[in-house]
């Protein structure tokens, strides 16, 4: 079965359905996924959906690769650890395949980073013993600052909510206070109530104003977590049993995207279509070690159909090339949530960390 896989996959890049390298320059459309390939320079790939194929942005070489991100102007943000380095941010911009790092940007364990509505770089770095684990950078002043009183537990991952709050999410083993927002205009920080999860890996919000929770539950089919503000409940999206789920993002169309490593395998890139409830893989995403993945703003989800009469075809073989289908079964199991706790009111503005930094250096 794994020479047919090979053979059958063989063939899909020779129809130009999947490929492995493209050239420096990339467009902007796809998916940006980043995985850690140790002793290679084959840390970032990419993933066009017209036409279908895979490849790898030249020299993306990093020591620990964390988190990766689109930016408003079409760049791709790296987020890597790089110890004994200032140089922790990287920006790789695909209209002319160069590689620039953000001066300065030395932390001690960064996790996660986000852009915010104004444009503002935030990032999530966990630095045990202080008060700031949460940075951003202005673009316009070149300056670090960090939020006042922002300490976690194992902080994990940082989002903009659609309510403009900043949304962290801690893994706090035994607590029931994992998810945190900060309002900007209270400069209070506060808490879900009933926010417990089992080893919790990502935050995002839906189209709808629900925040997801992707969370590592080894032995149940409970990976993944919807919280509605209105009722103040918790429900599990069915089948979610991954192997080792790493990231979870919703593209434009609404469907949600789970990056899971699953070693040995080429489906470590799912999605689940709400209209169908189904769950399908992306032929050909076996990857070393994945991070995280980001949507371009001109991504258009991948159909199976090439054109009439094609996409039978092209369905068929995509399945036994590795990609699979399963449906789950309708089921709402949850927690149910209370009233937010918080945390006692904090100072914000000038009184934060800041230094300034030089511009972006090649």
């Amino acid at each position: 079965m794994a020479a047919l896989r090979s053979a059958l996959l063989g063939a899909l890049v020779a129809l130009g359905v999947l490929g492995a390298t493209e050239p420096a320059a990339l467009g902007a459309e796809g998916i940006w996924i980043l995985d850690q390939e140790p002793g290679t320079k084959d840390d970032l790939w990419h993933y066009r959906t017209i036409p279908q194929v895979y490849g790898t942005v030249p020299e993306s070489d990093f020591a620990a690769p964390r988190d990766v991100a689109v930016a408003p102007d079409g760049r791709i943000w790296v987020l890597a650890d790089a110890p004994g380095s200032a140089e922790d941010l990287w920006v790789y911009d695909p209209s002319n395949g160069s590689w620039s790092a953000l001066p300065s940007s030395d932390f001690i364990n960064p996790r996660a980073f986000t852009f915010a509505p104004d444009g503002r770089l935030w990032i999530l770095d966990e630095d045990s013993g202080t008060d700031d684990e949460v940075w951003s950078y202005d673009f316009d002043t070149e300056f670090y600052e960090t939020l006042p009183d922002s300490y976690f537990v194992d902080p994990q991952d940082i989002v903009f909510g659609p309510d403009g709050k900043l949304w962290i999410l801690d893994r706090e083993a035994g607590a029931v206070d994992e998810v945190w927002s900060y309002d900007f205009g209270t400069n209070f920080y506060e808490t879900i109530a009933g926010s417990s999860f089992v080893d919790p890996r990502e935050l995002a919000f839906a189209a709808d104003g629900r925040l997801w929770i992707l969370d590592q539950e080894a032995g149940t089919t409970e990976d993944i977590w919807a919280y509605e503000f209105v009722g103040q409940t918790y429900a599990t999206l069915p089948g979610s049993d991954f192997l080792d789920p790493r990231h979870l993002a919703f593209d434009a169309s609404g469907m949600l995207w789970i990056l899971a490593q699953e070693a040995g395998s080429n489906d470590d890139l799912w999605r689940y279509d709400f209209g169908t409830e189904t769950y399908e893989t992306l032929a050909g995403s076996g990857f070393v070690d994945p991070r995280a993945f980001g949507f371009s703003t001109a991504f258009v989800p991948p159909v199976p159909a090439l054109g009439p009469g094609g996409g039978a075809l092209l369905a068929g073989l995509l399945a036994l090339a590795g990609a699979r289908r399963r449906r789950a079964v309708r089921r709402r199991v949850g927690r149910s949530g209370a009233a937010s706790g918080d945390r006692a009111p904090v100072g914000r503005g000038p009184a934060g960390k800041h230094h300034r930094a030089m511009p972006l250096v090649a």
